[in-house]
């Protein structure tokens, strides 16, 4: 099916004839192809429905037929891209879009809204902007993010890491669970974890913010799995086995299980549908102003920084500094005041000093996590493949990963662990006001600003020309001391 446009037929030939699985595959679909549209919601650029697919998905090639067989009526969802003219941005954005959602593991294709995660708008300043179940119950309730409000991320990062399935994937995404998350529901966990890895995620997903693990205690925790305690190597690694074992018929996370109405998108959450709860009343923060964001910055991806861009990839951007923080016990950029010049640098590609010596499986993790480029971040279910092979399916890279841990254990012997007083004045670890004045315009992000657009309102040179980009990433060279 061609679309009429000879841009966009070219676009979608250049997409097809790079797919590898049937999954992958785009395909231009007429609109009267779809029945009983149905308007979701209104996201941070653009509206989402619902609505049923006539034809349905293809599944494989009929030689007899000489045609596709297709799945038949499919529920899916529906975005119209607003305000944008521009073709080239659509093309890019559907580019980039289907570079972030196709991997190994997760080969569905999903067209994410880049929206604002802030607790305000430029429309109405008693909003906020997320996805809902990664936000912690107190940016929910009051619109504060916190280091704990990571740790709480980090903790459903997880989940989809162990489990490859999203927290909350089969119900609506709505003011029924944003009122349920504030009365202290907690995700299903589909398959057998490893206790150890069970109770730190456990933990993380805490109600109340102080009771949550901080990044040295997850560290301290890791540290006597990966270093420390032969003991407890015995039992995880017994653990690991039994999960194994329980999980050798386990079924992965299909995306035609998802609800209609989960919306793993960026979207405007009205504080007016949140509940009120005294509970949370001593973490209420000050008023809010339509021109700043929240945040702790060394946390914070650059995209943010620049743009007010939150997305699943800036979720992974931070997950990496946990591990930063759970590796090496120095808390990112804990030598330098956290001003204006640390944004600024951040926003130039400036990484954090990593102190010590890591396992290199788990440094070259961490580090993809820290990429620049949103796109380039590993997914959580790249994430999920990776460990995998090192926890369940790889013997080889197992033994490679146990020498790196040995190795880093002996060069570690006399490391100094991270002291509180060494930490500089001016370097802050609480959510606070970053005002958009003083954050650069950079060069470099304006093909991230994802611009949205109608199909009717294109209006394209004719020698576009649609073809990877490279991007030039910023390296950072440490010397790690050896005793």
């Amino acid at each position: 099916m061609e679309s009429g446009d000879k841009k966009i037929d070219k676009f979608i030939q250049e997409i097809q004839l790079k797919t590898i699985k049937w999954q992958e595959i785009i395909e231009w679909i007429p609109y009267d192809r779809f029945e009983n549209v149905t308007y979701l919601a209104k996201g941070g650029f653009g509206t989402v429905y619902k609505a049923k697919w006539l034809d349905g998905c293809i599944l494989s090639w009929d030689n007899k037929v000489e045609n596709w067989k297709r799945s038949q009526e499919l529920d899916v969802c529906l975005k119209s891209l607003d305000y944008s003219t521009n073709k080239i941005d659509f093309l890019q954005e559907i580019k980039n879009q289907h570079k972030f959602r196709i991997n190994e593991t997760l080969t569905y294709i999903y067209i994410t809204d880049f929206g604002l995660c802030k607790p305000i708008t430029e429309n109405n300043p008693e909003n906020i902007y997320g996805v809902i179940p990664y936000m912690a119950p107190e940016i929910l309730i009051r619109g504060e993010y916190t280091q704990a409000s990571d740790i709480y991320s980090f903790g459903m990062v997880m989940l989809e890491i162990l489990t490859s399935y999203p927290p909350y994937y089969n119900i609506p995404h709505n003011e029924n669970l944003v009122n349920e998350i504030c009365k202290g529901l907690k995700p299903e966990i589909k398959c057998e974890i490893p206790q150890f890895l069970k109770e730190i995620m456990e933990k993380c997903w805490n109600f109340d913010p102080f009771d949550r693990p901080t990044a040295a205690e997850l560290r301290s925790q890791l540290d006597k799995y990966l270093f420390d305690d032969d003991e407890i190597k015995i039992q995880v690694n017994n653990q690991i086995q039994a999960a194994n074992k329980s999980n050798k018929n386990f079924i992965q996370y299909d995306p035609n299980e998802m609800h209609p109405e989960a919306i793993y998108t960026s979207r405007l959450i009205s504080k007016l549908t949140i509940p009120e709860c005294d509970t949370f009343t001593k973490y209420n923060t000050s008023k809010n102003n339509p021109e700043n964001i929240y945040g702790v910055i060394p946390y914070m991806a650059p995209e943010i920084l620049i743009r007010g861009e939150y997305t699943q990839a800036s979720d992974i951007y931070s997950f990496g500094m946990v591990m930063l923080e759970i590796l090496t016990s120095y808390p990112p950029y804990y030598n330098i005041p956290h001003n204006e010049n640390l944004v600024n640098e951040i926003c130039k590609g400036l990484k954090p000093e990593i102190k010590c010596e890591i396992p290199q499986f788990l440094k070259e993790i961490m580090e993809k996590c820290w990429n620049f480029d949103p796109f380039d971040r590993p997914t959580a279910a790249e994430l999920r493949s990776q460990l995998d092979k090192y926890l369940f399916d790889d013997d080889e890279i197992k033994i490679q990963v146990n020498n790196q841990i040995q190795a880093a254990n002996k060069s570690n012997k006399n490391f100094i662990q991270y002291d509180p007083n060494e930490m500089h004045p001016e370097a802050i670890y609480t959510s606070r006001l970053i005002s958009k004045l003083t954050i650069p315009e950079c060069d470099t992000f304006t093909k991230y600003n994802t611009s949205n657009s109608r199909q009717q309102l294109f209006s394209i040179p004719d020698d576009i020309i649609v073809k990877d980009e490279e991007n030039e990433t910023q390296e950072m060279e440490c010397e790690f001391p050896r005793n």
